[in-house]
């Protein structure tokens, strides 16, 4: 889940880390000897790179300035090169060497994609509820995000060892929102979305069909008449449907939905078999896979992220 944000006015704190990435490659029988190399830096695709020769290490992560996302530096030939990818950008891997240092320039900010900031991101079947880690107020996994927060969990992309939620403090300062989108992403593919008009908006009143902008499903979206929407969406003993735009409900082997979050361990209508969809764990994020409305059990899809 994406937010644009416009118009912060915010001081940026830059708090510059090195870290020596260590490994243990042979420990010596008597234990009084180790071998520990470090690392170099080794991205698929560099979008910014410069190099700099004759630089301290200080000066090296001082040249790691404003768009500067990573560095590393040979202490051997004084050479340090900076790079504009950050640590959890995908493509970006540690490669063995004794020579040099890596560094990371940690934001006090946001997590970042493209032009959009990810205030939240949720992870299918890990048994933790999507409802209770987005109103978890003063639960941050940024400014900054913590060193040892999994990586994988930062992207939409390559993130099939991620064993958790992500939550922006964004969720607890909500302000000057124009856009966000939702998104549903599986095989690192976004497979659908929603985009809904942000102004105005407080952190959990964004997501309704009068504010849906664009979307995979347009324009039927926009159009059809939804019975149950919200992010709240509808909850009882042993029911929880998050982020929800259904409808109409007619009982459940006659229901129709664009999207929803089934978000514990249970559902009425899964364990009656009426809907014919197979829940494995919670949470599990349904949608259609036609161009409109599904009917429970037929033409729905899961995603591995939200």
């Amino acid at each position: 889940m994406k937010g644009n944000h416009y118009e912060r006015d915010e001081d940026v704190k830059i708090d510059v880390r090195f870290w020596r990435w260590q490994q243990t490659t042979n420990v010596f029988a008597d234990s009084t000897r180790q071998i520990v190399q470090q690392w170099q830096l080794c991205i698929d695709k560099v979008e910014k790179y410069i190099k700099k020769l004759g630089m301290t290490s200080t000066y090296c992560a001082t040249f790691c300035g404003s768009e500067c996302g990573m560095f590393h530096y040979n202490p051997l030939h004084n050479e340090c090169s900076v790079f504009l990818e950050r640590d959890y950008d995908v493509g970006v891997t540690l490669v063995s060497d004794p020579d040099w240092i890596v560094g990371f320039r940690k934001r006090h900010t946001t997590v970042t994609q493209g032009e959009w900031t990810l205030v939240f991101r949720a992870q299918s079947s890990i048994g933790v509820s999507v409802w209770d880690t987005w109103t978890n107020t003063g639960l941050h996994d940024d400014n900054p995000v913590p060193k040892d927060f999994p990586l994988p969990c930062l992207r939409l992309t390559e993130y099939e060892s991620c064993d958790r939620h992500f939550r922006s403090h964004i969720l607890d300062n909500w302000s000057n929102v124009k856009e966000v989108r939702f998104s549903l992403v599986k095989s690192d593919t976004e497979v659908a979305y929603v985009l809904f008009n942000g102004t105005g908006t407080d952190r959990d009143s964004w997501f309704s069909q009068n504010r849906i902008v664009a979307s995979t499903w347009a324009p039927g979206i926009q159009k059809d008449t939804l019975t149950l929407t919200g992010m709240e969406g509808f909850h009882s003993e042993g029911v929880a449907r998050r982020f929800y735009l259904f409808g109409p409900h007619a009982g459940c082997p006659a229901d129709w939905f664009y999207t929803m979050t089934l978000d514990v361990t249970t559902d009425l209508c899964t364990d009656a078999k009426l809907w014919r969809i197979t829940y494995t764990g919670f949470p599990t994020f349904f949608y259609s896979t036609t161009t409109g409305r599904a009917a429970a059990g037929i033409d729905i899809g899961t995603s591995t992220l939200l």
